[in-house]
């Protein structure tokens, strides 16, 4: 899509976890610190590929975030 320039609009969201695996760990008793993700920078990885990222944190934000991506 960034190649040809198609509008794409792709919302990412994280928990700042491999939550599908941490739970497992979670009920084992075991570490969780290899499950988390201390600083995750999607936003760089998106723009690495060519598409334009925001991050958002609040209800509000991403509905600005939507509206001004119309």
């Amino acid at each position: 899509a960034a190649e040809v320039q198609a509008p794409l609009l792709v919302l990412f969201m994280s928990d700042g976890t491999y939550a599908s695996v941490r739970d497992r760990a979670v009920e084992a008793k075991l570490t969780q610190r290899p499950l988390v993700i201390r600083h995750p920078r999607w936003t760089d990885i998106a723009r690495a590929f060519g598409f334009a990222a925001d991050r958002v944190d609040t209800e509000e934000g991403l509905r600005n975030a939507v509206r001004a991506w119309d």
